[in-house]
């Protein structure tokens, strides 16, 4: 999805887009087809993202590159680190309001008092009550910066994104309920009938109706397989399936004739190391 919304084929003449900066870095086997080139495609939109965070810090503090010092919003000298921390936090909620969540009103309305003559011009009906006529007057805005907007887009995608990838690594239900609440968002008005958004619809109704507080995070955490036994080792379940059918693909094939269901299972557990350990 993101992909989709942010390459365009006939946007390489414009500097800052991925199609320019595919081109200028000379990447292969982006944009064409996302699910046969996952990882390629993924680390080019997390590198353009990675540089948009850049960018955007470097203009906030007024920096030339990252090697200048801050000519804006200079941080002042910290006593504790508390007063650190709460500089940090504050700085980046304003960051993050100016350059990623921005809030544009596209129309306006509003309503005057109608005139005749300098005076309010007041109806009076059959039943003797008075009334006041009202101009009703709308407004739009000014047409938005196409190369703001884009950078926008960027940001907000790109920063979902790698909080999610960041979530399936190391599983928190509190925080995986609040991202898939934004991606929904973003699912449904990407394509009114996706069924991602739809999913994700039905898991939260689970989580936050439905089920115990037991059953919702068993149901939750049930979704991830920590394959490293370590607390940033996790993955998803559907994923770790994946690996698994094809690792005994890769074993059947091996066998050409001899594919009887017992040397099958002789030769997986030998050769498997997943399988040793288990």
């Amino acid at each position: 999805m993101s992909l989709n919304i942010t390459y365009k084929q006939e946007s390489g003449q414009d500097i800052g887009t991925l199609k320019s900066l595919q081109d200028r870095l000379s990447r292969k086997n982006i944009g064409d087809n996302v699910n046969d080139h996952y990882e390629a495609n993924k680390d080019f939109f997390i590198s353009v993202t990675d540089m948009y965070i850049v960018e955007c810090f470097l203009e906030f503090f007024g920096m030339g590159d990252k090697y200048s010092m801050p000519t804006k919003h200079v941080p002042p000298t910290f006593n504790t680190n508390d007063e650190m921390k709460e500089w940090y936090f504050s700085t980046v909620e304003i960051i993050v309001k100016q350059h990623v969540f921005l809030q544009t009103i596209t129309t306006g309305a509003k309503q005057q008092m109608l005139e005749v003559d300098g005076q309010c011009f007041r109806l009076v009906l059959e039943n003797g009550k008075t009334i006041t006529l009202m101009k009703k007057t709308i407004s739009k805005s000014k047409k938005g910066d196409k190369i703001s907007n884009y950078g926008n887009q960027i940001l907000q995608l790109g920063l979902l994104f790698k909080d999610l990838i960041d979530m399936i690594h190391m599983p928190e239900r509190v925080r995986g309920i609040r991202l898939l609440k934004l991606a929904m968002m973003y699912f449904k008005v990407y394509n009114n009938l996706s069924k991602y958004a739809l999913e994700i619809l039905r898991l939260l109704v689970h989580q936050l109706c439905t089920l115990s507080e037991k059953g919702s995070n068993e149901e939750f955490y049930s979704m991830f397989v920590n394959t490293g036994g370590k607390f940033d080792t996790h993955i998803p379940a559907d994923r770790r399936m994946e690996y698994l059918v094809k690792e005994v693909k890769q074993h059947v094939k091996h066998m050409y004739s001899n594919k009887t269901e017992e040397n099958i299972s002789n030769r997986i557990y030998l050769n498997s190391r997943n399988f040793r350990k288990f």
